[in-house]
């Protein structure tokens, strides 16, 4: 069964061909399902390192500037949570460790958490280190067996305001004890 993408998306991912980044023109509404949809694929960031201001309007190019100003921002705090854990014994799983074969930059792609793996003789010094940095266990998510603690997370109050940049969105944390 094909798959049919609206105007939007199948531009942009006609125009990731990083060989020759072109895109063909689009309205309003074709940009507005175009950048939904590289929202909610991991897209977006990619989307503005290949694209040249003069390709999209000026709203496209303001939000992706925008975009990859408040991905540098949670960068930053994802950063500085790493540093806080400074002195555990673990390797960093995902996210920025994929740097630099997956992305020139760490900063341009989307990180929402932190995977450590623990061996199991530092996975409870690793567990108080989070939680007296105020992170909780999030509750009702054991469901299903895993290779982690519960994911932890520290409770702001923070709402989704439908950004997936936005830098005040909460970072959690997973405490990985078994690599598979």
């Amino acid at each position: 069964m094909a798959c049919h993408l609206p105007r939007g998306p199948a531009a942009v991912l006609d125009a990731l061909h990083f060989s020759h980044p072109r895109l063909t023109p689009l309205s309003d509404q074709d940009w507005r399902e175009a950048l939904e949809y590289c929202d909610t694929n991991r897209l977006t960031l990619s989307l503005a390192q290949v694209l040249g201001r003069e390709q999209c309007p000026q709203w496209v190019g303001e939000r992706l500037e925008q975009n990859a100003a408040s991905n540098r921002r949670r960068f930053d705090t994802v950063m500085e949570l790493y540093g806080s854990l400074r002195g555990l014994d673990h390797l960093v799983l995902k996210g920025f460790s994929h740097w630099p074969y997956f992305s020139p930059d760490p900063a341009l792609r989307p990180q929402y958490d932190l995977d450590l793996y623990c061996p199991a003789q530092s996975l409870p010094q690793a567990r108080e280190r989070v939680l007296s940095l105020g992170y909780e266990p999030l509750q009702g998510r054991d469901e299903f067996p895993t290779d982690h603690l519960p994911t932890m997370i520290r409770k702001t109050g923070w709402r989704w305001r439908g950004d997936f940049f936005d830098p005040d969105f909460p970072v959690s944390l997973e405490l990985h004890f078994r690599a598979t």
